[in-house]
């Protein structure tokens, strides 16, 4: 299933999916720090529903805009029954940035990308591919 553009102040500022020539690598034993956060927000979406918690005002408004394509696309996917860190890397200006492997109650998995924090609250999320 393809869903649509998604959310962020990424695409308005160019950047693109943790890259090898962009990024710092990861160490090995490195954990990802957004897991929860990334399995708040696309539940969320797939409710009908922009988190305020946990995204930054300009991916709220990204996701309050794209919504009514987003909901649908996300709830037919079903519920996330896993998400797996992948790597990180630094996308400046806008900090860390990780790759995570989420698996969609139809079997269905997907890489996704966040980051951009800042208190607690992502301005970057959009699946890679």
């Amino acid at each position: 299933m393809r869903l649509p553009l998604f959310l962020a102040s990424v695409a308005a500022a160019g950047l693109t999916a943790l890259s090898a020539g962009a990024q710092e690598a990861a160490a090995p034993a490195e954990a990802g720090r957004y897991g929860a956060a990334l399995e708040r927000m696309l539940g969320e979406i797939g409710m009908g529903r922009c988190p305020e918690d946990v995204m930054g005002e300009a991916l709220r408004a990204a996701c309050t805009e794209q919504l009514p394509q987003l909901a649908p696309g996300l709830a037919g996917l079903g519920s996330v029954d896993s998400v797996s860190f992948v790597e990180a890397g630094e996308q400046p200006p806008h900090g860390r940035v990780e790759a995570w492997s989420v698996t969609f109650g139809v079997g269905h998995t997907m890489t996704w990308i966040v980051g951009g924090e800042q208190d607690g609250r992502f301005d970057i999320l959009y699946p890679q591919g």
